[in-house]
């Protein structure tokens, strides 16, 4: 997620009142741009990372897999032993967890891919510039527009990672839930549109 101010306003009003504060929104210059990586499994929330620019410079593929790909690879295997104690005789016991990634080139490297491989984790394949079938997209946009609405609001490096990690803890187990539970919905909507925007 890359957070600099988010979401158009249209304000209808009348001509003379333009300039009254109540018809106007203020525009905030130098908002700083934090990087973040964040997983979830149905209800499970995983870690929130944010990338240390200043430490390890640009993301690459070698950069995921130093800093964010151990933490995914825990999460990972955590909820895998999870999912196998609670539910040991499921009909979907033996079935793999998968992983959606999206198509950041860090994650469509060689390296990273045979990384996965080697330690058997499963990525899901799935067509590229297709947002709307990534639930976590929905996460990111419900973040932002909360961000948006904090009063003061977060300006600073510290205080805007402050103000992603609130948010992130505070979103209920339901709420990711709701968002495995769409994907049916979302796949159909893409078939209808024969790949075009979807409302999602």
């Amino acid at each position: 997620m890359h957070h600099s101010g988010h979401q158009r306003l249209y304000v209808i009003r009348r001509p003379n009142k333009r300039f009254l504060p109540n018809c106007l929104r203020p525009k905030f210059t130098n908002i700083p741009h934090i990087m973040v990586w964040a997983a979830f499994c149905s209800a499970e929330k995983g870690p929130l990372l944010f990338w240390n620019k200043e430490e390890w410079g640009n993301i690459t593929a070698q950069g995921f897999l130093d800093h964010i790909y151990p933490k995914l690879k825990e999460f990972y295997n955590f909820y895998n032993a999870e999912y196998s104690v609670y539910f040991p005789n499921h009909e979907f016991g033996s079935t793999p967890t998968i992983m959606q990634m999206d198509g950041a080139p860090c994650y469509r490297a060689h390296i990273t891919i045979a990384k996965f491989q080697e330690d058997d984790i499963k990525l899901l394949q799935w067509p590229a510039n297709s947002p709307d079938l990534n639930p976590i997209e929905a996460v990111w946009n419900l973040i932002k527009t909360r961000l948006a609405k904090r009063k003061p609001r977060p300006l600073t490096k510290e205080a805007m990672q402050a103000a992603i990690k609130s948010e992130w803890e505070n979103l209920e187990a339901y709420y990711f839930e709701d968002l495995v539970a769409s994907m049916p919905a979302r796949l159909q909507a893409v078939i209808e549109a024969e790949g075009g925007p979807t409302k999602w």
